[in-house]
């Protein structure tokens, strides 16, 4: 007992000498970034109008999903003064849509588009507003070097820039495309237990 009551002192003497009564290993804090609150924010939200993403409605109540989509909207103009905010659709092609439209979102028949070209919305954004692109990532044919290269070159080539990848697990009720090297396709429904969930995704793109 006496020895490891010995062995437990020299212990805390070690620490104290050497752990607390050096400065060599000290490191300053990293420089703070200035932030400018702005009180006002220009938005464009892109919503994928692709046929995978209509699982995520296909039920008689709301889901998370739909949730979400709300939320988004809520918070840019709960938390601005002044607020701009754009709306499009894209699949297809890439469509201004009005509000009305928008809200639609939460129907089946929003989600009638077949391919899914994430890289033509991130090249064609303003790079003066903050871009918010909702999609479940489906790339048709899994072209995601596609992505990547548009993504390096509108963000990341840009030190101004910064982008943000949400992921959020909703209800889903639908078919999944384009899985695996055939492209197989199957139908997916979520059970009330969180853990079968499927996840969309919110991509934030701006200065």
């Amino acid at each position: 007992m006496k020895r490891v009551v010995l062995i437990i002192c020299f212990l805390i003497t070690t620490i104290v000498l050497y752990g607390c009564g050096r400065d060599e290993g000290k490191v300053d804090n990293p420089p703070t970034a200035p932030i400018r609150h702005s009180n006002s924010i220009e938005v464009d939200m892109y919503l994928d109008g692709t046929y995978s993403m209509a699982g995520y409605v296909d039920f008689s109540s709301t889901t998370i999903y739909c949730e979400s989509i709300k939320n988004i909207e809520r918070t840019v103009t709960s938390t601005w003064k002044k607020d701009s905010v754009r709306y499009f659709k894209f699949g297809d092609g890439i469509n201004n849509i009005d509000r009305n439209s928008f809200l639609s979102s939460n129907d089946v028949g929003f989600y009638q588009e077949t391919d899914t070209s994430i890289q033509k919305v991130v090249d064609n954004i303003d790079g003066k507003r903050m871009s918010i692109i909702v999609t479940d990532l489906f790339q048709t044919n899994q072209d995601i070097d596609s992505l990547v290269k548009s993504l390096k070159s509108k963000c990341f080539s840009d030190e101004r820039m910064a982008m943000a990848l949400i992921g959020i697990k909703s209800q889903f009720n639908g078919t999944i495309y384009d899985v695996g090297k055939n492209l197989m396709s199957f139908t997916y429904i979520t059970t009330s237990e969180i853990a079968s969930y499927r996840p969309f995704y919110i991509l934030v793109l701006g200065k």
